[in-house]
């Protein structure tokens, strides 16, 4: 078995399908539920909480705090990493540099400068590049379902910053 095919330790895994795409569990879809919740509520609270905190001390202390979480999450799991490939562990250090370190020291950043809620439409859409991304590099398909939500996502962006 794949390490990347082994069931999570906290949550319950997916179902493969017939076609070979992952069906989320009903535990994943309230937990992930969950998480749109809590991060719809991080910019008021970053912006409440950066009043007294510096903002790079802020970014440090949330990637700390949400490092250790997942630490937690997956122990047992990091004696996996003395296994992988010199490409997966480059692959990993700029997921851990580029879009976990960089990304959270721009957003809170960007708080201060623009509105929370600003800052929250414009940061959901890295839903659509996801996508987006994903077609690109990993060559996924989506149907017209998702290109219509990815055109609203970018519309309503585009809007805001025009129209705010």
């Amino acid at each position: 078995m794949n390490p990347q095919d082994q069931p999570s330790p906290v949550l319950p895994s997916t179902r493969a399908s017939t076609a070979g795409a992952h069906v989320p569990s009903g535990a994943g879809m309230m937990v992930m539920t969950a998480s749109w919740i809590l991060w719809s509520m991080d910019s008021i609270l970053t912006y409440k909480v950066g009043e007294e905190v510096p903002r790079f001390y802020l970014a440090g202390i949330t990637l700390l705090a949400g490092g250790g979480a997942m630490a937690y999450a997956g122990r047992g799991i990091f004696k996996r990493l003395f296994t992988l490939t010199k490409k997966h562990l480059l692959m990993l250090a700029a997921l851990v540099i580029l879009s976990t370190a960089v990304a959270d020291v721009l957003y809170v950043s960007a708080i201060p400068r623009m509105n929370p809620g600003l800052v929250s439409v414009i940061l959901r859409s890295q839903i659509a590049f996801a996508v987006l991304l994903a077609m690109l590099f990993l060559g996924e398909r989506f149907g017209r379902i998702t290109a219509i939500g990815i055109a609203i996502i970018l519309l309503a962006n585009v809007s805001m910053l025009v129209f705010v």
